[in-house]
């Protein structure tokens, strides 16, 4: 899954760029997505509410990769 966001205010993501987040099937992090971001880590996160952007939604850019 394709997504982005606007939101400015933390270093590991920039506004409006597009991210891939891959759904987590199992383990501790299952049913979060797995971004990697720009400093070079992954980070989990959910699309709905995510405090790693302010507690917004994430855009879905696309369902595909």
């Amino acid at each position: 899954m394709l997504v982005r966001t606007d939101y400015a205010e933390t270093p590991w993501i920039a506004p409006g760029k597009v991210y891939e987040a891959e759904l987590q099937t199992s383990g501790k992090f299952q049913g979060m997505y797995k971004i990697k971001g720009e400093l070079g880590s992954p980070f989990y996160t959910r699309l709905m509410h995510s405090m790693h952007i302010g507690c917004q939604n994430w855009e879905i850019v696309s369902d595909e990769k």
